[in-house]
């Protein structure tokens, strides 16, 4: 389906929305595991991070884009999902 959109010269774009679930088991999600790692939540005062609801079932977390280390792991995400599937650019739902 991707290959046929660049047949026609036609330009691929992804939405997304950058709420994570955290509902997954344990060791089956790795963007919510790495952020994890990296630390990139928003967190409220007590630490512990903010969650919300977008269109998973499962709560999310967000990330603070202000870190440093959430720009990194944010490239890492878009780097694997484009050796998935190739896109032209990303549509960052807020």
């Amino acid at each position: 389906m991707v290959n046929v959109f660049y047949i026609n010269a036609n330009a691929l774009w992804y939405n997304k929305d950058p709420g994570i679930s955290n509902g997954e088991p344990a060791g089956t999600y790795p963007p919510y595991e790495n952020g994890n790692s990296y630390d990139v939540w928003i967190k409220k005062p007590d630490g512990t991070p903010v969650q919300g609801k977008v269109w998973p079932v499962d709560p999310v977390q967000y990330p603070d884009f202000s870190k440093d280390s959430t720009g990194t792991w944010w490239k890492e995400l878009f780097v694997e999902f484009k050796k998935l599937i190739d896109f032209d650019g990303i549509w960052i739902v807020r």
